[in-house]
């Protein structure tokens, strides 16, 4: 059993840690906009009132509460709609946001100044000159809805502000998101589900098009390499033009008079897809 001198102690020690906690709870809703006070986080749970009426054990489990807040290593971070989300979970994803944008950035960095003709030019400091990836992505409008650049730019920093995010729940299934972008399979997973889909788009257009443009298309692609395919389907027309004749060509199917209007576009697309994937196949990618 303590003493009336350690009891005291201990009473003295709860009121300095509970002063902290306090101190801690201003400097989090001060500085990082997150708000504890009477939630689930805030272990200020006595009044330092009662603390007068508390044993040596209840003052001992109450003091270990205080410790564990009032430590530098219990962070918060400010979730969605006032949500609070753990520090450690929020620092673990601003790590791996940061090692995915540096991957990317590597990458981005080894294909940004390639030129291919159907890049055409651009006018820099009043000269014409060939355009690059970098030009090209550059002059991506952005989405007149989300506001946020076209889709297929890979190279784009991942930018997830806590503030979007709900819960811990979420948050831990978006580090999970990321882990699985930082590892090295995850871009081999992503051009084999690419390829797939543009395999799909090929023979369905084969199949309401036999022209020798079509046919090039089609064997060049099964020789392109992984490097040789993502950069066509990332940075160049070819994902956008497949597509569109794609649509195409699965109307024709079941009527092939519909869609009359855009016949002339069809073919000229496809021109366009031969043009591209022969350019493609040159690069040492």
């Amino acid at each position: 059993m303590a003493s009336r001198e350690e009891l005291e102690a201990l009473r003295e020690l709860a009121v300095k840690r509970h002063r902290a906690a306090s101190q801690k709870v201003s400097r989090l809703k001060r500085n990082k906009g997150v708000d504890v006070s009477g939630t689930r986080n805030d272990p200020r749970t006595v009044d330092p009132e009662r603390f007068k009426r508390m044993n040596s054990i209840q003052l001992g489990a109450h003091i270990a509460r205080l410790d564990k807040f009032v430590s530098r290593e219990t962070q918060f971070a400010a979730g969605a709609r006032g949500k609070i989300l753990s520090g450690d979970l929020w620092q673990r994803n601003r790590q791996l946001q940061a090692h995915v944008n540096k991957q990317r950035e590597r990458k981005f960095e080894s294909i940004k100044d390639i030129h291919i003709p159907s890049f055409g030019t651009v006018v820099v400091n009043g000269k014409s000159v060939p355009a690059t990836v970098e030009n090209m992505q550059a002059m991506k409008p952005i989405h007149p809805v989300t506001g946020n650049p076209s889709s297929r730019a890979p190279h784009l920093p991942v930018n997830i502000s806590s503030k979007s995010i709900p819960s811990d729940k979420q948050l831990r299934k978006a580090n999970k998101e990321l882990e699985a972008k930082a590892s090295a399979e995850y871009n081999d997973r992503l051009v084999r589900r690419d390829r797939k889909i543009t395999s799909k788009f090929l023979s369905t257009i084969a199949k309401v098009n036999s022209s020798k443009e079509l046919k090039e298309i089609r064997n060049i692609y099964k020789g392109l390499t992984p490097g040789q395919f993502e950069f066509m389907w990332n940075y160049t027309k070819f994902s956008d033009i497949s597509s569109f004749d794609y649509e195409i060509a699965k109307s024709k199917l079941h009527d092939p008079k519909s869609l009359s209007q855009f016949d002339a576009a069809f073919d000229t697309q496809i021109r366009e897809m031969n043009k591209i994937i022969k350019e493609v196949k040159n690069l040492a990618l």
